[in-house]
C-alpha cells in the first residue's frame, strides 16, 4: 500500500529526528515516498553516503547517511566509494564519500541507476538494499515518481520535520529529493549489487551432463540389478524458452577438504528407549558423549542423529580395551541419578567409511548411473553441519533433525489461546552438479506460552467457543495441557514434569480443596488428605488460589497433584495442536515476509543461530560459503487466455473477464437458496428476507452476464433458516432435503459465520446423501457488499459507488465461476498450440493426491486418496474419485479401480475413444518415496488400462503412462536481481512464469522449480516438478511449457495458481471428503458425536450418484 506524503510534495524542512538521527543543514527537493526496508535511512542531501537533513542510521554493508549524526559514512556528495571534499570521519572503512555520485549513488545529474541531487531525473539504484523512486530515464514516473515527504516505515530511521508520517522522510525517499512536481514515490527494497555471477564450471558440467544423454542412460541401465526396480529417466536436456535472468537462491556453496572421509557407526541401546519421548533419548546420547572416555575428547568432531547413528571425522579405536560397549545411568541435566535409575548399555560397531571426495567426484562426473545411492554420504554431512545446533542446549531442534528454533531468541509474538509463534531456521546439505550446497530458510512455528502456568491455562479458555459448554471447556483445556513439561517451582530443587492433564477426581477439573490422595507421613501412618491440606502441612505453603484447578503431573495409574501456582511451563516447546482460523489469520500475517525480509533474516540471523561459519563445521572438514549463489533462471512468456467472446489480455498472471462469457455456459433451473443465522442472533441484527433477496438477484445478473441462463426455486427467492449453535445436523438435513423434494439441484447458502462443523454438514448432505451442488458464502461479506454501496449512495460519491458495484459484481462473479463448473460448463480455455500434446485430444491429465490426519484427530482416522482427470482436451472438467485407506498410508491403495473410472469417465466425453497417453500430476510425495510411486502405484495403470483396453481396436494401443512429482513442501526460493525481472508491486518476488532447472536442480534425475503465479503476500514458493516417468517420451522444453500454461486453466480463478491444476483439484476434492468425516479429523469438536456422525464415520468414499460425473467437489 502506497501513502501520499504532504500535500505540496515539498521536501521535509530542517532535521529533527532522533537526537541519534540528525542531520544537519536544509533537506531539499521533492521526492519522497516509503520504503519497507529494515535497515534504511530517510532524508534528503548529498550522495548516498553524504550529508543532509534527517538522515539515519545506516546499518547497511556499505553507505549510510551523515551529516551531523554518527552513522557509518558521512560527507556530502559522493562518488560510490571513494572520498570527496567536505567527507567527514566515518568508522565503515569502504566508503567516505564525497563529491558529486555517479554510478550507484545519488548525486548531482547522475542517471538510470542514482536519484539527482534536487533534479528532475534519477532512476532506479543498483544499492545493496534500496531501489528508490523518483522519475528518470529508467523510472520515468513509473515505479516511483517523486512525491512529497511521503511515509517512510522503517522502524529504525527518522529524519526531518515538515510531513505528519510516522517517520518523515524529510526530503522523501531515501536517496533524498528526487524530481520536481512528482506524485507519489515507492522505495523497493533490494537484497543484492547486482545479479552476482553464476558459477561456469556448474553449467559447463550441466551442459556436459546432457550432450550425450543417451549414452549415459545406456551406461547406467547395464550396471542396473534386478532387485533395483525401475528407475527415474536421465535429465534429457535443459530448457531454452523464455527470456534468461539471473536468480539468488537461498543456498550456500559448501566446499570440503580434498580426500575427506567421514566414518559412519551403529549404535543400539539396551534395554530399548523407544517407549522414551524424544527428549530422554536426546539426554542419553548427550551423557554418552559426555562420559564415554574413548569418545569425550573427541566431542567436536562427532556428531549423531540421536537415535542410532554415529558420525566421527576420525576412525575411533574401538578394539582396545572392549570399548565399544558403555554404559550409562540416566538423569536429568543439573541432576544426580537417582537411587533406582535406569542404566543403559550402548554398542557401537563401526558401520562404514564414506568417501566425501567420492561423492564430490561423482556429481562432477559427466555419466552418472542414476541408482547410485547419494543418501548416506548426505545424511553425513547433514548431521556434521547441524552439529552445532542440534547440541546447543538453548536450541530446540524438531523432529527430522533439520529445523532450528532459539529459545532465547525475542522474535516470537503471541498467537492467543496459550500459543506463540516462533522464528526458527530450515538447514540441510544438498547435492547439486558439480557442488555441495546447504539450504538456508526461515521458519515460523507455533510453541506452547512459557512462564506462568495459570496464565497459560486462562488465555486457552479465553479462547474457546462462547457456546462451549463448562463440560467441553475442562475436557478441551485437559487435552491442551497433556504432555506439556512443566517445571515444579514449591520446594528448593525444581523439577521436571510432564502433564498427564487435570486431576480428574473426584471430578474432571476438581481444584485443591476438592482433589485428595492418599498421604503417607513421616511417622509411617496413613491418611486422604486435600492437596491444599498437603501443601500447608508438608511443604509450609499457603494457596493463593485453592479454588482453582490441580493438574496431574503423574499418570492414569498414579497420580500426582500440583497447584498450577507452582507451575511453570518450560520454553521452548513445539505444539503440534490445530489452530483456530483466528490463530490461523495470525500465524500467516507473522509468517508472510517478503522475499528481501527473510534474505535478511538469513543473514546474519541464521547463520549465525545454526553455526554455519563457526570451527563445528571446520572440524569436519567442511567449509560453508555464506553468500546466495546465482543460478539461471528463465520467465515463459504467459499463454493466451480464452473466453467465448475472445481472449483476455493477462497482466502479472491474472485478467479481467468484464465483458466476457464462459467458453461453454450451463443452464440452471431452480437454484435454491438459503440463509442460515443462529437463534441466539438477536431480530435487529438478522438482515431481512428482501435484502438477501436483492442479493440473489445481484448473483443471478452476474450469472447470466457469464453467459449462464437461471432461474430461481420462487421469485422471492430465499428461505431463512434459524440453528442451535449446540446441535444444528438434524435442522441442516431437514432444510436440504425439503430443497431435494422440490427439484433443487444447485443451492446458494449464506452461512452465519465460518463455522467449519457447520460448513461440513452442508457439504455432505449435500454431496454425498442428497446430491445437491452447494455454494457458500458467509454473511458478513455478503452484508459488507451492501453496505459500501449504501454508504456511497448516502454520501451521493459516484465514484464510490461505481467501485462497491463494481466489488459486488466480481464477488458473484467469482460465485458464477463455481456454479458453471459444477453443472459442467468451461469457463476458460487456452490456445490448443498452448497446450501442446494435450490440445491434441488424445491425452488425458490425472491429479493425485492423498490426504492424512491433521493434529486434533482421532486415532482411528483414515487416509483420503482422490484421483482426477480431465474429459477431454480444453481441460474444462475435471471428475473425481474418492477412497478411503488405513491411516498415514502414503500409496494410493485403491488406485486401479480408481483410474478405470476415470478411463470410463473419458470415454463417455470423448465419443467413445479412449486417450493414447496419460500425464500425471502426483501430489504429497516426499523425495524418498519417489521409487515407491514407480514400484507400487505405476503398476496399478498397467492393470486398469490391461481392464478396460480390452477391444480389440484398443489392445495393441495402450497408451504411455508419465509421471511428475509436484512437489509444494520445501524450502527452496528464488529473489529476483534487477527491477524488471521482479514483481516490485507484490514484495518483490519473481515475476510469475519463472522456472530454474539448473544450479540447483538434482544431479541425477530431471526436475525444476516453476512459479506460476503472482505472490498475494510474503514470498512465493515455487513448485518443484520431478519427473519419474516418461513413456510419453516429452521434451523439456514441451513439459515445462504445458506444465506452465496449464495453471491458467484453473476454472476456479482469473489468475495463474501456484500448482499445476491436476495436482490442484485433486488436493481440493480430498479436502472436500475431510468434510465428511468433520469429527474424525476434528476429535475436539464441540458438539458430540451422534447416530448421524457416527454415520458420518462410515461414509465409504462414495458419493450421491447424481453428483459423479461432475465437479462437485469445487
Amino acid at each position: 500500500m502506497r501513502r501520499r506524503g504532504n500535500p505540496q510534495g515539498r521536501g521535509g524542512g530542517r532535521g529533527a529526528g532522533q537526537p541519534a538521527n540528525r542531520g544537519g543543514g536544509r533537506s531539499g527537493g521533492r521526492g519522497g515516498g516509503r520504503t519497507t526496508d529494515h535497515s534504511g535511512d530517510g532524508g534528503r542531501g548529498g550522495a548516498d553516503g553524504g550529508g543532509g537533513v534527517g538522515s539515519s542510521q545506516y546499518q547497511g554493508q556499505r553507505f549510510g547517511p551523515g551529516g551531523d549524526n554518527q552513522s557509518q559514512d558521512r560527507g556530502r556528495g559522493g562518488q560510490r566509494q571513494d572520498r570527496g571534499y567536505g567527507g567527514g570521519q566515518s568508522p565503515d572503512q569502504r566508503s567516505n564519500p564525497g563529491g558529486r555520485g555517479q554510478s550507484q549513488d545519488r548525486g548531482r545529474g547522475s542517471r538510470y541507476q542514482d536519484r539527482g541531487h534536487g533534479s528532475s531525473a534519477g532512476g532506479q539504484s543498483q544499492d545493496t538494499k534500496f531501489n528508490p523512486g523518483g522519475g528518470g530515464p529508467r523510472g520515468d514516473r513509473g515505479y516511483a515518481r517523486g512525491g512529497g515527504g511521503g511515509q517512510y516505515q522503517d522502524p529504525r530511521s527518522n529524519t526531518g520535520s515538515g510531513s505528519q508520517a510516522q517517520y518523515p522522510s524529510g526530503g522523501g525517499q531515501r536517496q533524498g529529493g528526487g524530481g520536481s512536481g512528482g506524485s507519489r514515490g515507492e522505495s523497493q527494497l533490494k537484497i543484492f549489487s547486482g545479479p552476482g555471477e553464476i558459477n561456469d564450471d556448474v553449467t559447463k558440467a550441466e551442459d556436459e551432463s546432457v550432450e550425450e544423454a543417451k549414452d549415459a542412460k545406456d551406461l547406467s541401465m547395464s550396471s542396473l540389478k534386478v532387485s533395483d526396480g525401475p528407475q527415474p529417466p536421465h535429465r534429457p536436456k535443459y530448457g531454452t524458452f523464455g527470456k534468461k535472468i539471473k536468480l539468488r537462491a537461498n543456498y550456500f556453496e559448501m566446499t570440503t577438504d580434498p580426500g575427506l572421509q567421514l566414518f559412519r557407526y551403529n549404535v543400539t541401546i539396551e534395554p530399548n528407549p523407544s517407549a522414551f519421548p524424544r527428549r530422554k533419548i536426546r539426554r542419553l546420547f548427550q551423557l554418552l558423549l559426555e562420559e564415554a572416555p574413548y569418545l569425550r575428547g573427541l566431542c567436536p568432531k562427532i556428531a549423531t542423529d540421536h537415535r542410532a547413528i554415529l558420525i566421527s571425522a576420525r576412525k575411533l579405536d574401538l578394539a582396545r580395551a572392549n570399548q565399544d560397549c558403555e554404559s550409562i545411568t540416566y538423569h536429568d541435566d543439573g541432576q544426580t541419578p537417582a537411587q533406582h535409575a535406569t542404566i543403559f548399555t550402548f554398542t557401537i560397531t563401526f558401520d562404514k567409511m564414506l568417501s566425501i571426495q567420492d561423492q564430490v567426484n561423482y556429481l562432477n562426473a559427466r555419466h552418472r548411473p542414476v541408482n547410485r545411492d547419494t543418501e548416506e554420504h548426505l545424511q553425513a554431512l547433514n548431521l556434521a553441519v547441524q552439529r552445532q545446533p542440534s547440541s546447543n542446549p538453548q536450541i530446540v531442534t524438531l523432529t527430522g533433525g533439520k529445523k532450528f528454533f532459539s529459545k532465547t531468541q525475542n522474535e516470537q509474538q503471541g498467537l492467543d489461546g496459550g500459543l506463540v509463534a516462533l522464528r526458527g531456521y530450515f538447514a540441510s546439505v544438498r547435492a547439486s552438479k558439480f557442488r555441495l550446497l546447504v539450504n538456508v530458510n526461515v521458519l515460523t512455528s507455533v510453541f506452547y506460552q512459557a512462564g506462568n502456568m495459570r496464565s497459560l491455562m486462562e488465555d486457552y479458555r479465553k479462547s474457546l467457543p462462547k457456546e462451549a459448554t463448562s463440560d467441553y471447556c475442562l475436557q478441551a483445556l485437559s487435552r491442551f495441557i497433556k504432555g506439556l513439561r512443566i517445571e515444579t517451582t514449591h520446594s528448593t530443587k525444581r523439577q521436571g514434569r510432564t502433564v498427564f492433564g487435570l486431576a480428574r477426581k473426584p471430578l474432571l477439573g476438581a481444584n485443591a480443596m476438592q482433589a485428595s490422595f492418599m498421604w503417607k507421613k513421616p511417622d509411617d501412618t496413613t491418611t486422604q488428605v486435600t492437596v491444599q491440606r498437603y501443601f500447608r502441612e508438608y511443604h509450609n505453603k499457603t494457596l493463593s488460589s485453592p479454588d482453582y484447578h490441580v493438574i496431574d503431573v503423574g499418570n492414569k495409574d498414579h497420580p500426582n497433584y500440583v497447584p498450577v501456582e507452582y507451575c511453570n511451563v518450560i520454553p521452548g516447546q513445539p505444539a503440534n495442536k490445530k489452530l483456530s482460523g483466528v490463530q490461523t489469520t495470525k500465524m500467516l500475517s507473522i509468517a508472510c515476509k517478503t522475499p528481501p525480509e527473510n534474505a535478511h533474516l538469513i543473514k546474519p540471523g541464521g547463520v549465525r543461530i545454526l553455526g554455519l561459519t563457526s570451527d563445528v563445521p571446520h572440524n569436519f572438514g567442511l567449509e560453508i560459503i555464506p553468500d546466495f549463489i546465482t543460478v539461471p533462471g528463465r520467465i515463459l512468456n504467459a499463454p493466451r487466455v480464452l473466453y467465448f467472446d475472445g481472449a483476455c489480455h493477462t497482466d502479472k498472471g491474472g485478467w479481467s473477464m468484464k465483458d466476457k462469457t464462459f467458453c461453454e455456459s450451463k443452464s440452471i433451473e431452480k437454484l435454491g437458496f438459503i440463509v442460515f443465522d443462529w437463534q441466539d442472533i438477536s431480530l435487529a441484527d438478522r438482515k431481512n428476507r428482501e435484502f438477501f433477496n436483492e442479493m440473489g438477484n445481484y448473483l443471478r445478473t452476474e450469472m447470466r452476464n457469464c453467459g449462464m441462463e437461471v432461474t430461481f426455486l420462487r421469485p422471492d427467492s430465499g428461505r431463512m433458516g434459524v440453528l442451535s449453535r449446540a446441535n444444528f445436523d438434524d435442522k441442516v438435513e431437514d432444510f436440504l432435503l425439503s430443497m431435494k423434494t422440490q427439484g433443487v439441484k444447485f443451492l446458494w447458502v449464506v452461512l452465519p459465520d465460518t463455522n467449519v462443523k457447520l460448513y461440513s454438514s452442508i457439504k455432505y448432505y449435500g454431496d454425498c446423501k442428497y446430491g445437491i451442488h452447494t455454494v457458500c458464502s458467509v454473511k458478513s461479506k455478503v452484508v459488507k457488499l451492501r453496505q459500501d454501496l449504501e454508504d456511497a449512495i448516502l454520501e451521493e460519491n459516484y465514484g464510490r459507488r461505481r467501485g462497491a458495484l463494481s466489488t459486488i459484481a466480481q464477488y458473484f462473479a467469482n460465485h458464477a465461476l463455481k456454479f458453471n463448473l459444477k453443472a459442467g460448463g468451461t469457463n476458460q480455455e487456452l490456445n490448443r498450440e498452448d497446450l501442446g500434446i494435450v490440445g491434441e485430444g488424445k491425452t488425458m491429465l490425472v491429479g493425485i493426491d492423498v490426504t492424512h490426519p491433521s493434529p486434533g484427530s482421532q486415532e482411528n482416522a483414515p487416509s483420503i486418496a482422490g484421483v482426477v482427470a480431465s474429459t477431454n482436451k480444453t481441460c474444462g472438467q475435471w471428475l473425481g474419485s474418492l477412497s478411503r485407506q488405513g491411516s498415514r498410508e502414503e500409496m494410493v491403495s485403491k488406485l486401479t479401480p480408481m483410474i478405470v473410472d476415470r478411463l470410463k469417465a473419458w470415454k463417455k466425453h470423448n465419443k467413445d475413444k479412449l486417450p493414447e497417453n496419460i500425464l500425471v500430476y502426483r501430489d504429497g510425495v516426499s523425495e524418498g518415496q519417489y521409487k515407491t510411486v514407480l514400484r507400487e502405484e505405476s503398476p496399478c495403470f498397467d492393470k486398469a488400462i490391461k481392464t478396460i483396453y480390452l477391444e480389440k481396436e484398443w489392445s495393441k494401443r495402450y497408451p504411455k503412462v508419465s509421471i511428475i512429482i509436484v512437489g509444494k513442501r520445501h524450502h527452496t526460493r528464488f529473489y529476483p536481481t534487477a527491477l524488471d525481472e521482479a514483481e516490485l508491486s507484490k514484495g518483490n518476488n519473481p515475476r510469475n512464469g519463472t522456472i530454474v532447472d539448473r544450479g540447483v536442480t538434482s544431479p541425477s534425475h530431471w526436475d525444476f522449480f516453476l512459479q506460476a503465479h503472482t505472490a498475494v503476500q510474503g514470498s512465493a514458493r515455487p513448485a518443484h516438478y520431478v519427473v519419474i516417468q516418461n513413456k510419453m517420451d516429452l521434451t523439456v522444453n514441451e513439459l515445462e511449457s504445458l506444465t506452465h500454461n496449464l495453471s491458467y486453466t484453473f476454472g476456479r480463478a482469473t489468475r495463474a495458481v501456484s500448482i499445476c491444476p491436476p495436482a490442484y483439484y485433486a488436493d481440493l476434492l480430498c479436502e472436500r471428503a475431510r468434510c465428511y468425516l468433520h469429527d474424525t479429523f476434528n476429535a475436539d469438536s464441540i458438539s458430540g458425536v451422534g447416530a448421524r456422525d457416527r454415520a458420518r464415520e462410515e461414509w465409504s468414499g462414495r458419493i450421491h450418484p447424481e453428483l459423479q460425473d461432475s465437479m462437485f467437489y469445487i
